[in-house]
């Protein structure tokens, strides 16, 4: 999900004529900071809307002009951060790989100033980074970038422990964990993925309960590990854990896994 807060704006406004006169915010009236802050969360809004239409291309060009619009609150401004970290993911699920990254390493520069280096938001940039690196085909780059994103969140729980904080940082975690064990094995690590994967269960167990659907992932991915690993009881006692908080379409994967852990 895009980062902005939500308005009703249904298409993308076309940028006011104050843009063109103001490069910051300090340069503007009241009235027209509160228009610049209309302008960009519509085109938000908009890319929001056009990609649950799976209208893409719209999307992108949306994001594209919230970037634009961004620049007017500054270029070291959360805002400017946020737009370039929402084009990236998008370029991310489009296989753009080469065009988020520096828009991704430029989002994390700022975010690190403006929300903090532990704020849940520049953690997530890592986190797409190393997302990005390593479906470039680069598990060594992007494994620094899991270790720097999961060493972030280690100091964030210690300073987060108030209201939902502790549990959206376990959440976050639990998800790092699981990408980072497939960079670990890919990087030939197979000792490193398994404890990666173990905590990750752990965590996922913690937060949604022993009978969640959410444990079918982590479960799956510990019970190949565990058949590459030549340890075929365990890996089909991982299976069959995961298998009994299963959907049915889950269940159709799992079944083949289980066949071949009984080869």
């Amino acid at each position: 999900t895009w980062q902005s807060e939500p308005t009703a704006a249904s298409e993308a406004p076309t940028t006011a004529d104050y843009l063109k006169k103001a490069d910051y915010l300090r340069d503007n009236t009241p009235e027209e900071n509160m228009e610049a802050l209309r302008v960009w969360k519509g085109h938000i809004q908009a890319a929001r809307e056009q990609f649950s239409r799976k209208d893409f291309d719209l999307a992108e060009e949306s994001l594209k002009a919230a970037l634009e619009a961004a620049k007017v609150f500054g270029r070291d401004s959360g805002a400017h951060a946020t737009s370039l970290l929402n084009l990236a993911q998008l370029y991310r699920r489009r296989s753009k790989f080469a065009e988020a990254v520096p828009l991704l390493e430029s989002a994390i520069f700022v975010f690190e100033t403006t929300a903090g280096p532990n704020n849940q938001v520049t953690v997530t940039a890592i986190y797409d980074l190393a997302l990005t690196l390593s479906e470039q085909g680069k598990p060594a780059e992007a494994k620094v970038r899991y270790d720097d994103a999961l060493t972030r969140l280690e100091e964030a729980a210690v300073r987060q422990k108030y209201g939902d904080a502790p549990a959206a940082l376990q959440s976050v975690r639990a998800s790092v964990l699981q990408h980072a064990a497939q960079t670990e094995q890919q990087l030939g690590q197979l000792a490193a993925a398994e404890a990666q994967l173990r905590e990750a269960l752990s965590l996922s167990e913690a937060r949604w309960g022993a009978a969640s659907p959410k444990l079918v992932a982590p479960c799956t991915e510990l019970a190949k590990l565990l058949l590459l690993r030549e340890r075929r009881d365990e890996a089909h006692a991982m299976a069959e854990r995961a298998v009994a908080v299963a959907s049915p379409a889950q269940r159709e994967v799992l079944d083949k896994l289980l066949q071949a852990i009984r080869a």
